[in-house]
């Protein structure tokens, strides 16, 4: 009787070995995986289980609810459209029928503009009339009371829109004056505009008529450059008709004392900038 040589034993042992241990290494792979799905299968019960609970009940009041909280953004959405046409609660603003109500409108106009100046953090005077200063004691003249509306419109347009920019200060607004049926018809705007030349003016008689307005500000050309691009997409046309920058004066600093990256670091990052902008509309009150 012949028995197997001891080094192929060895070897068939050694095949066995291998082969239990890969098995072994598979099955704790399968194992491992299997117990990585019941955890998660676990968890995501646990979060469905919660987001049941914070679900209301289909019950007629919640839906009533949501209804009527899809009603209330989808105005408010329509409202934004429609160029910051509401007041801050949320009513629409009327045109005034007489001067006193004009004379309120303004005064509220005056106080909620100085407020939101303040909590943008942008340096604006406590007397500010943002164009208006004709009107603080007596309200304009009942052929102007459309007039004077609309101003308040775009003022509010002009003004809202560079508080967004970031300005550091808002020195004043300037309106064009209206003509009313008491002023002479010596002087028509058309000629004697002090804010824009008439040649320069997109006007035509008969055809579309324009408020021309100045805003001055200091501010830093990121500050010009944003408050440009928010009166371009505007749900109010506006009209960019002349600019002026002014740099403001560098303060004074001994060369001997620092070096050339911090002068660079010191120089003036604001300018003195001046924007005269016009409204246009279609004669008969349509805008454009």
């Amino acid at each position: 009787m012949h028995w197997p040589k001891p080094g192929f034993s060895l070897v068939v042992v050694g095949i066995w070995l291998a082969v239990l241990v890969l098995e072994g290494v598979l099955l704790f792979r399968e194992w491992r995986r299997a117990s990585q799905a019941v955890a998660t299968l676990a968890q995501k019960t646990q979060e469905r289980g919660l987001l049941a609970r914070l679900l209301p009940s289909p019950s007629e009041e919640n839906l009533a609810a949501m209804r009527a909280a899809d009603v209330a953004t989808t105005e408010a959405q329509s409202l934004r459209q429609a160029g910051w046409r509401h007041s801050e609660d949320g009513k629409d603003n009327p045109t005034p029928g007489t001067s006193v109500d004009s004379l309120i409108a303004l005064s509220q106009l005056h106080e909620r503009l100085r407020t939101r100046a303040a909590n943008a953090g942008v340096l604006c005077r406590a007397d500010e009339r943002f164009g208006f200063e004709a009107y603080v004691n007596v309200g304009p003249p009942p052929e102007l009371l459309t007039d004077i509306d609309r101003q308040q419109r775009e003022v509010e347009i002009l003004v809202t829109a560079l508080l967004a920019s970031e300005p550091r200060e808002l020195l004043g607004l300037k309106i064009e004056k209206l003509e009313s049926s008491r002023q002479t018809a010596t002087s028509t705007r058309d000629d004697a505009s002090w804010l824009l030349p008439g040649q320069r003016s997109s006007r035509q008689e008969g055809m579309v008529e324009t408020d021309i307005m100045q805003i001055e500000f200091i501010g830093s050309s990121a500050t010009l450059r944003h408050f440009i691009c928010l009166l371009v997409v505007s749900p109010t046309t506006v009209i960019v008709r002349r600019l002026a920058v002014e740099p403001l004066t560098e303060p004074h600093t001994s060369p001997a004392t620092i070096d050339r990256d911090t002068i660079e670091e010191m120089r003036p990052q604001f300018s003195r900038i001046k924007l005269t902008v016009e409204f246009p509309r279609l004669v008969g009150g349509v805008d454009p």
